[in-house]
């Protein structure tokens, strides 16, 4: 009846004022169904508006919801009872979730939705399976779907929407990996796996926990041979790297970095170099060259060399190589 009115966000406001609240308490499916069917009648009548499930939502917000409640949505969302889509593809369907639920876990949809009355959230940053997994955790409070595959995604969408609770099962499952895949046996794809994810902690987040996770694992239970193979591999050509990924291998190598220092001086002496870039001048600054020396002396003769050759030496290149003379004379003593 009071969705087939002309007035339906008259009527809706005052049954959502008088009666909705004890309504719930009785039947809160029932109630939670009403109210998405005449979002779904609004929506249908032309209204651009989410108006009228506002002030649904906040009674939602008072009450406790029924045990088990939110495993009941999972994969029982249609588009009749949603007011609220995923867009995560222009050319796969869009997917349908519980306003309800991801409001109470996440205050920014809570904002998306009440605030700025979206009822499509754009998505084409994170898969598909990801989006999927993240509203299903929402519905039971645990994350039984995450894997290897849509962790990343995962993991991203619970720093964007702020569910707290979620991040932190996240960096459960990250440490759990890592225990169980760095070890004597773990393979290049692991090992990738989890530095890509420290390395998105560091750029994006501004966190080093992950980092800290493999530091420890990797010296402790990955042989230096191998860990120094991949470190390398993994670094490929500097100069194509950002520079937090140049410090998370840095990080990783620990007392190999001669073979950073390494590859730097390789890179200077192609003829083609004619001065130091900002990669080359970030490395110098970052190594410690003293301990480079102490490990393998030669090097020093070598790195300086490379520099005597440059052609095309600017200030900021010559000032650079003064300060680098300083620290040395200063840490080796000559």
């Amino acid at each position: 009846a009071v969705v087939s009115t002309q007035s339906t966000g008259k009527n809706c406001e005052w049954f959502f004022k008088n009666t909705y609240k004890d309504f719930m308490k009785k039947n809160f499916e029932l109630s939670r169904r009403l109210l998405c069917v005449i979002c779904a009648a609004r929506v249908k009548a032309g209204s651009n508006d989410l108006e009228f499930i506002l002030l649904a939502i906040d009674r939602l917000f008072s009450l406790e919801l029924p045990l088990g409640y939110g495993r009941l949505q999972v994969g029982n969302i249609d588009s009749v009872q949603a007011c609220l889509h995923f867009k995560v593809d222009d050319e796969e369907p869009m997917i349908a979730v519980n306003p309800i639920l991801l409001c109470i876990n996440s205050p920014v949809i809570k904002s998306l939705v009440t605030d700025q009355h979206q009822n499509i959230l754009e998505a084409d940053d994170f898969s598909r399976a990801a989006v999927e997994c993240f509203a299903e955790a929402c519905y039971t409070g645990k994350p039984e779907t995450v894997t290897v595959d849509n962790f990343q995604d995962v993991f991203k969408m619970s720093h964007a929407f702020k569910v707290d609770w979620l991040k932190k099962k996240c960096e459960l499952f990250f440490s759990n990996y890592v225990d169980t895949k760095f070890n004597q046996s773990c393979n290049y794809d692991d090992f990738v796996f989890a530095v890509d994810l420290a390395l998105f902690q560091m750029e994006k987040l501004k966190e080093g926990s992950f980092l800290s996770l493999i530091i420890s694992a990797a010296s402790s239970n990955i042989l230096p041979s191998t860990r120094t193979k991949y470190i390398q591999q993994y670094l490929g050509d500097f100069e194509t790297q950002s520079t937090c990924k140049i410090d998370i291998c840095i990080a990783l190598i620990r007392s190999d970095v001669c073979l950073i220092l390494e590859s730097l001086i390789q890179h200077l002496q192609n003829p083609e170099v004619k001065c130091l870039n900002e990669k080359s001048r970030y490395l110098l600054n970052k190594l410690d060259l003293s301990v480079c020396f102490r490990k393998k002396p030669e090097l020093r003769k070598v790195l300086f060399s490379a520099l005597r050759n440059l052609t095309e030496v600017d200030r900021e290149d010559f000032r650079l190589i003064l300060e680098l003379c300083e620290r040395l004379s200063e840490t080796l003593g000559s």
